[in-house]
């Protein structure tokens, strides 16, 4: 018994360090970081365009969704209904989504470039859509209930003109 006495301490201590190991890598199941979080909420919109998915899109946007043109949420949701069903899904090419997050932690601004073609068909039409055009996102979102929401949004030509929707 005096030999497992001296062994107890040494698992304790072994224990303790795979554990703050497991921790310090990662490998413990943390959640992902915020920034992460809101990189995803915009892939989820981006996703949902590609598929005219009114639901998938409209998912993420704030009740409180408010731009400076004066779109709400239900103009947006009106919007993109006609949309999809003049054009139908989407073809876009993503680029990296830049996060700045408020210090508070409940604020956040993703800024990407966004290209989006639309005609063709398959292989060949994500390819070489028929026409398209790359805008520059500025995203402004807020938590809600834990979960990362768009309250309003900006896109901007390449040349770095505002792009605005028409407001009917």
């Amino acid at each position: 018994m005096a030999g497992n006495s001296k062994r107890g301490p040494i698992v304790v201590v072994l224990l303790a360090l795979v554990g703050a190991a497991l921790a310090i890598w990662g490998l413990g199941g943390d959640a992902p970081d915020e920034a992460e979080r809101v990189r995803e909420t915009i892939r989820e919109v981006v996703v949902g365009a590609e598929r005219a998915d009114l639901k998938a899109v409209m998912t993420p946007i704030s009740q409180a969704y408010r731009d400076d043109d004066g779109m709400s949420r239900d103009n947006i949701k009106g919007y993109l209904f006609m949309e999809f069903r003049r054009r139908g899904p989407v073809h876009t090419l993503l680029g990296p989504i830049e996060v700045t997050l408020d210090e508070d932690g409940q604020g956040a601004l993703a800024v990407f470039n966004l290209a989006l073609g639309e005609g063709g068909a398959g292989v060949v039409g994500e390819l070489l859509p028929q026409s398209g055009d790359v805008f520059t996102f500025e995203v402004d979102l807020a938590r809600e209930a834990d979960e990362w929401r768009i309250v309003s949004h900006e896109r901007f030509s390449l040349e770095g003109d505002r792009v605005r929707l028409p407001v009917d």
